[in-house]
Order: C-alpha cells, then sequence, then structure tokens
C-alpha cells in the first residue's frame, strides 16, 4: 500500500497514527489550497480524502477552519499571478503556418475570465468590480430631499430635520 493511501486510511481511523495521518492530510490541502488549487480537485487526487470529510473537519476544527481561509485567500492571489501568467503566454497563439490560433487565444481568454469570475464571487471585495454611487445637492453640496404627501403636505428631510410645510 502506498504511503498516501496508508495515510488516507488512517485518517478515518482513531487512535495517534490516525491523529497524525490527518494532521498531514491537513497540511498538504492547506499547501494546495495556498498554491491555487480548487478543494474538488484536492479531494479527487490518490490519497487525498474526501470533501465530504474535509468539510466535517472544518466544521469541527477552529484551528483548521482558520487556516483554510488563510491559505483559500493565499489561493486567490496565487491565482491572479497566474492571470498574468496566462495572459502573457504567447506560445501557441500562431500556428505553424503563421496564421493565428483562435482556439488557443480563445482557451487562454476562457482560463483567465473563469479565474476572475470565481475570485470575483470568493473575495468580492478583494477582487470584484467596485461599483460606487455618490448623490450631491446643488454645486456638489448636502441633497434637500423633499417628499409630498398625499394630502400635499411637503416634508423636507433635507439636513436631518423634518420641516413640515404647506
Amino acid at each position: 500500500m502506498s504511503e498516501a493511501m496508508r495515510r488516507h486510511k488512517l485518517a478515518n481511523g482513531k487512535g495517534p497514527e490516525a491523529e497524525l495521518a490527518r494532521a498531514e492530510l491537513k497540511v498538504e490541502i492547506l499547501r494546495q489550497l495556498g498554491a491555487g488549487r480548487g478543494l474538488f480537485a484536492i479531494c479527487k487526487d490518490k490519497g487525498m480524502p474526501e470533501r465530504p470529510t474535509v468539510l466535517n473537519w472544518l466544521s469541527d476544527d477552529e484551528k483548521f477552519r482558520k487556516d483554510y481561509a488563510t491559505a483559500r485567500e493565499a489561493g486567490l492571489d496565487a491565482m491572479a499571478e497566474e492571470i498574468i501568467d496566462l495572459s502573457d503566454d504567447a506560445r501557441g497563439d500562431i500556428d505553424e503556418d503563421g496564421r493565428p490560433n483562435h482556439a488557443a487565444v480563445n482557451r487562454s481568454r476562457l482560463q483567465v475570465d473563469a479565474r476572475k469570475w470565481i475570485m470575483s464571487k470568493i473575495a468580492p471585495k478583494k477582487y470584484g468590480d467596485r461599483v460606487g454611487m455618490e448623490l450631491a445637492g446643488d454645486g456638489g453640496g448636502a441633497l434637500n430631499i423633499v417628499v409630498t404627501t398625499v394630502g400635499g403636505k411637503k416634508v423636507d428631510l433635507g439636513n436631518g430635520k423634518n420641516d413640515e410645510r404647506k
């Protein structure tokens, strides 16, 4: 039995050897997450625990949960660097006849777009599009908001006052 398979089998057991195997698997999961791999892909590797097992570890182990979040953030930074590499890599963009290889270019575009999309969903404050709106009154000053009720009464909401007037 390979070392990876032995670790996987032990990780679901009890006792000190199983605890050590779980700890080794957690470290490897965190290392790969920090390198930009996703949990789904990591768990498909030979010798790695199934995804539900890792999710159980996350719910049961506060330190692992914090380390996981840190590794995930590092993984997003690794993806950002990978986007630069993908964008700069022109290999395969021109075929042997000197013509553009549209399939290769589109594949690179898809890889970049997929990474940008997932990054914006996982960490929207850091990697999402910034959308802002600013309202200002005349000359950039404060807004003067006046609400007219059904009865024709006007309520001035500007500057925090509620001056009623007709």
